[in-house]
């Protein structure tokens, strides 16, 4: 038994492009830089992450997504295949993540934001009924501080 799994989050280093297939797939490659819990004296230390989704995620991240979007991402690592390049050595692609999961966690402040006619991602709440009431309790009320 083996295990390839990923899960991490970060910002989107630029705004994602879709792609289709040739046969309608649809397919997005994104990069995230995750910053590591270590400082380092010259500043924070970053990771480049490259991470490709299909179908569905990549329709969503390519309508809502922007650069400068916090997303996290669940999936596994793989290599993608070596080929020849023009000059005749072998290129070995940077590892990526094929993501199984992907969130958008916090848009970029709307001034950090490149304006475009993409819209923001909708409330899949709103308007919902939960049929909770709401509770008026003072803290003091409550058995734990």
């Amino acid at each position: 038994m083996s295990l390839n799994s990923f899960s991490g989050c970060g910002r989107l280093t630029k705004d994602p492009e879709l792609r289709k297939t040739t046969n309608g797939t649809s397919c997005c490659l994104i990069s995230l830089a995750i910053e590591r819990d270590r400082k380092v004296k010259d500043g924070q230390q970053v990771d480049y992450i490259n991470v490709q989704l299909w179908r569905g995620q990549a329709d969503y991240i390519s309508s809502y997504a922007r650069k400068g979007d916090k997303i996290t991402v669940s999936g596994r690592l793989e290599s993608p295949p070596s080929y020849k390049a023009k000059d005749g050595h072998t290129v070995y692609p940077q590892l990526q993540i094929n993501a199984a999961s992907v969130e958008i966690v916090s848009q970029a402040a709307k001034n950090q934001r490149h304006e475009d006619s993409r819209p923001e991602p909708e409330d899949p709440y709103e308007g919902f009924d939960t049929g909770s009431p709401d509770y008026d309790i003072a803290s003091d009320d409550l058995p734990f501080e």
